[in-house]
């Protein structure tokens, strides 16, 4: 008789169980097209609860700069942005000269300016410089368009005309530093700010604070897509997957990834998965008829359940016995180990 035995303490996971795994391979269009160039991509900090769990305060920043670095011709295409009071913000490119002494003056050579307007995000707006977070603030995405045709290291200074506010995330009290850079490994970088300025503790200052772009949109430039290079895509073979006892073994050397009922087993990338864990199996029931006496006589009623492989391994055993019953449970399994003793030579 075939029936299904449930393991129901997970935190000792049995051998017996099939873990099923299933290779997966990727099918791709006959036909496709690349271009060089035609990249859009993120960079800087997601949103402001990627940090200080969203702690900060809504600034009029004036002169104040961000630094980043960029590996190749690319430009800014917009940001995300959480802004306390509507108005207008005038961002500048520039490479940083230097500071001044101590006195937090420094000196730079404009590349690019541009001036855009923003509107309030924060439900509540308002002009107040120093002006608490708002968790409710979803903040905005703005167009930027500031070109950056050179790779190189520059700042942005940030100069909110009117009344406009803009969101500064700030690390609290005992919480963890701010880790620059934030960056687009090769492509772009947030690599600081100007908090310090040219104090001796400036490199810790800056790390208290990132501000005020987020979710940066980056589109390198060059073709922007009008030059495109057929390619012809393959179907990957699909593996075949044999099983001997709870050992699943790929016609694959290499390039596998092992799932149990879909979910992806981490670090299971080898030729061979041996399934490990807890769940409802196939099993084979056996009712005994028994012939003998004592405490197991003729009276008495047994089953007794194999694990439905090539081991026939006994996972659990019930009995009504004259003066009770018996229950036993396999709670582990492991191979068997055979010793052979060298043979002695007789004298």
């Amino acid at each position: 008789m075939i029936s299904t035995w449930t393991i129901t303490d997970s935190s000792t996971p049995s051998r017996l169980g099939r873990a099923l795994p299933t290779m997966s391979s990727s099918s791709y269009r006959s036909s496709k097209s690349k271009c060089i160039n035609d990249l859009r991509a993120k960079a800087g900090l997601p949103n402001k609860q990627a940090v200080t769990s969203g702690n900060g305060k809504y600034y009029r920043l004036g002169g104040n700069f961000i630094k980043i670095s960029t590996g190749v011709p690319l430009t800014l295409e917009s940001a995300k942005m959480y802004i306390g009071h509507n108005g207008k913000i005038t961002f500048t490119l520039a490479t940083f000269g230097g500071w001044s002494g101590t006195s937090g003056s420094y000196s730079y050579v404009p590349l690019y300016s541009t001036s855009i307007d923003v509107y309030a995000t924060r439900t509540v707006a308002t002009s107040t410089s120093g002006a608490a977070a708002d968790p409710a603030d979803a903040g905005g995405t703005f167009n930027l368009n500031i070109p950056i045709p050179v790779p190189g290291n520059y700042i942005i200074i940030i100069d909110c005309l009117d009344s406009t506010t803009t969101f500064a995330n700030i690390v609290p009290s005992g919480g963890a530093t701010i880790a620059y850079p934030v960056s687009l490994p090769g492509v772009f970088a947030v690599t600081g700010n100007d908090q310090g300025g040219n104090s001796a503790d400036s490199t810790t200052s800056q790390k208290q604070l990132y501000y005020p772009f987020y979710s940066i949109g980056i589109r390198l430039a060059g073709c922007p897509g009008t030059s495109r290079t057929p390619v012809t895509a393959t179907t990957t073979t699909a593996p075949v997957i044999t099983q001997n006892g709870n050992v699943f073994t790929s016609s694959f050397d290499d390039g596998n990834q092992w799932y149990r009922t879909g979910t992806l087993l981490v670090d299971s990338t080898a030729k061979t998965c041996t399934a490990i864990y807890s769940g409802t199996y196939q099993t084979i029931v056996v009712q005994p008829i028994i012939k003998s006496k004592g405490i197991f006589s003729e009276n008495s009623k047994a089953e007794i359940w194999f694990s439905e492989d090539a081991n026939r391994i006994m996972v659990q055993l019930k009995a009504d016995l004259p003066v009770g019953s018996l229950n036993l449970y396999l709670t582990s399994a492991r191979p068997p180990t055979l010793s052979i003793p060298t043979p002695v030579s007789p004298p």
